[in-house]
């Protein structure tokens, strides 16, 4: 695939044999995936999350905490189609955490004018393939198209060349053509908490210094809302709607896009300020636009022991460094470590104000993951 205009840095997809185009992806059987479009009600009352500098634990654990058992992957599921249902009683006024702009070590691309996938170069060559002690990329190109509903659990595992823990929402998953090159397409539904939920985790690493690279195209008309989720790295049973995040069980790293569409780290682990994830802003460089590529990477490092606060994240847009947070504990165990490029995408939230009016699209292409720098 060619260099796309804009692109951002995330975990790699190995490209795999779907077919030509018009020939549609695999079936998940019904057995394979949890149940789909559960409906929850929300608790009543909970506090809104603040955001306050990370001041590392605020006592010494003097012994290394047993880890929990794993939740099953029916569990794992439903806390996925719910998500963040519960992130505030009034998440609409909730301010990211200020986090100061790291000027960038490389000058950051010249902005160009957004233009129509068909009026994109029909070509784009694929970066090149990660190496590493851990390295796994993929991009959809030749893959052809696939309708809505026709991308299973095997299907999007067969996309990616690797397989999936579990898969929900693939009615809205499909395959497309933009600026000449197949990408993996995503629709949002509107729906009573946002949008319906599309997530299909994937197994990489295990490591404790890992990047996650992937260009994301947003259709014009793209309505931003409140806000939702994108794809990031995580660890163990990964943490979600208030639930995990502990550093034994399971920590997260998940990208969200807010009211203005700029960016944001939405991360659970253990130093968090609140039950729910805190949302670590990228600044205004991070605005996404519509109409063109952009690559979004994300670098994550853990700390070197269970009460030793070193580790954290980096995020970089385009290949402008945008965010170069540290001094945070992502496990609270040894055991625990990046095991998990968390493909979680969907608007919300937990009640109608977190929906767009209408249908929105977005592509996603060119992923990676590797131990070794992407950016």
């Amino acid at each position: 695939m060619a260099l796309r205009p804009f692109h951002v840095a995330v975990v790699v997809l190995s490209t795999a044999a779907v077919g030509s185009t018009g020939t549609a992806l695999l079936q998940t059987s019904a057995a394979s995936a949890p149940p789909e479009n559960l409906a929850f009600e929300a608790p009543v009352g909970e506090a809104q999350p603040t955001t306050v500098p990370n001041t590392g634990p605020t006592t010494e654990p003097t012994t290394e905490p047993t880890r929990a058992p794993a939740r099953t992957e029916l569990e794992i599921a439903i806390d996925a189609a719910v998500d963040e249902a519960f992130i505030a009683s009034d998440p609409a006024s909730f301010t990211p955490t200020p986090v100061p702009t790291v000027a960038p070590t490389t000058p950051a691309r010249a902005a160009s004018t957004a233009k129509p996938a068909a009026t994109l170069a029909p070509s784009r060559p694929a970066p090149p393939a990660p190496s590493g002690a851990f390295s796994w990329s993929t991009s959809f190109d030749g893959q052809g198209a696939a309708d809505f509903g026709s991308v299973g659990k095997s299907g999007i595992a067969a996309a990616l060349g690797r397989s999936v823990r579990y898969a929900v929402g693939m009615e809205d998953v499909g395959m497309r053509t933009v600026g000449g090159s197949s990408c993996l397409s995503f629709r949002y539904v509107p729906a009573s908490n946002g949008s319906r939920r599309i997530e299909f985790p994937m197994p990489v690493g295990p490591a404790d210094d890992l990047w996650l690279s992937y260009d994301l195209w947003l259709d014009e008309g793209w309505e931003p809302v409140r806000g939702g989720k994108l794809p990031g790295l995580a660890g163990g049973t990964s943490a979600s709607g208030g639930n995990g995040g502990d550093g034994v069980v399971g920590f997260s790293a998940r990208l969200m896009w807010g009211s203005d569409n700029a960016l944001s780290v939405y991360a659970y682990y253990p130093d968090r300020p609140g039950t729910y994830g805190e949302w670590i802003g990228l600044g205004g460089g991070s605005t996404m636009s519509t109409g063109r590529w952009i690559t979004i990477t994300q670098h994550l490092w853990m700390n070197s022991a269970p009460d030793v606060a070193d580790g954290g994240v980096q995020m970089f847009v385009n290949g402008a460094k945008l965010l170069d947070r540290g001094n945070m504990r992502w496990r609270a165990t040894m055991g625990l470590n990046i095991d998990t490029l968390y493909f979680s995408t969907f608007y919300g939230g937990n009640d109608p104000s977190w929906a767009p009016v209408g249908t929105n699209s977005a592509c996603i292409d060119n992923v990676r993951v590797s131990t070794s720098p992407l950016n």
